[in-house]
This record gives structure tokens, sequence and C-alpha cells, in this order.
């Protein structure tokens, strides 16, 4: 009984930090987002440009190769980050109620 008096609390706090941690991964991934939607605006609109001309249009492909290559890389990241943060969000939801619940049932056994 004397390590559940320690541990609820200690999953209670654990539960938000790990919550708190998942909103942190997922503000990053909205920043990241953002930063890929830019780079890709400005790829197709060089593309655009480039249309006019189709000598242009293949030296434009080549030049933005390259970019696009980091934007699908990015977009990979930015997948695979937002996993990381549901994640994080359900163990810290899960984590907290289990804490909250182990506080609940040791109040009840006082009783």
């Amino acid at each position: 009984m004397r390590v559940a008096k320690f541990l609820s609390p200690v999953l209670v706090i654990i539960g938000i930090i790990l919550y708190i941690f998942g909103s942190y991964v997922s503000h990053q991934v909205k920043q990241g987002e953002q930063k890929i939607s830019k780079a890709e605006a400005g790829v197709n609109q060089t593309c655009n440009i480039t249309k006019i001309n189709p000598y242009a249009h293949q030296i434009g492909k080549i030049f933005t190769h390259p970019i696009r290559k980091k934007i699908s890389e990015g977009k990979k990241s930015a997948d695979h980050y937002r996993s990381v943060a549901f994640s994080l969000h359900l163990s810290g939801i899960i984590v907290f109620a289990l804490g909250v619940l182990s506080l609940l049932f040791i109040k009840q056994k006082k009783h």
C-alpha cells in the first residue's frame, strides 16, 4: 500500500509530462509542415515560371530535383514525428488515468 501511495502521484505527474512533451512535438511538427509548405510553393512557382520555355523547364527540373527530394524527406519525417506525438499523447492520458484511478482506489480503501 505504501508503494501505491508513492507511485500514484508519480504516475499522474509522468502522465502530465508525457502529454506536454507530446504537445511540444506536435507543435514542432506543425512548424515543420509550414516550412515544407513554403518550400513546396517556391518550387512549384519556379516550375510554373520555367514551363514557358521547354529548355528552361528541363533546367528548372534539374535544379529543383534536390529540393523536391528534401521536401519528400521532410514530409516522411513529419509523418514519423506526428505518430510519435500521438503515441506520447495517448501514453500520457493512459498513465495519468492509471495514476488517478489508483489514487481513488487508495482513498476508498482508507474509508
